[in-house]
């Protein structure tokens, strides 16, 4: 199923909004534009401390999409902390990524 990047950000980018989470992208194949892609991955950042919440909200966003988008939502939750202390794995994995625009950036 052909989606349309623009609208699938626009959705992550509301469904997002949370004061813990500081920063989000989509990558992979369909952020590549890969027209065979059957699933989007998502990274998003949160502020160090919120393992808990971030798994909730992360089965929950999943959900969602799912029902918004009929495909698979692949969402990794990392903490602020484990971004550093992976910087070049994620460097690499975001290279050909999406910012997804988070307004509230933790206020």
């Amino acid at each position: 199923m052909a989606l349309d990047i623009d609208r699938v950000i626009a959705w992550l980018a509301s469904a997002l909004q949370a004061p813990q989470i500081t920063d989000a992208w989509v990558y992979g194949s369909y952020a590549q534009g890969v027209p065979t892609a059957n699933d989007v991955d998502v990274l998003v950042c949160y502020r160090s401390g919120w393992a808990a919440g971030a798994a909730t909200w992360r089965r929950e966003v999943e959900a969602l999409f799912a029902l918004e988008f009929t495909i698979p939502l692949h969402a990794i939750f990392l903490s602020a902390d484990e971004i550093k202390n992976e910087s070049s794995f994620i460097k690499m994995l975001l290279a050909n990524s999406h910012q997804v625009p988070i307004a509230n950036l933790g206020t």
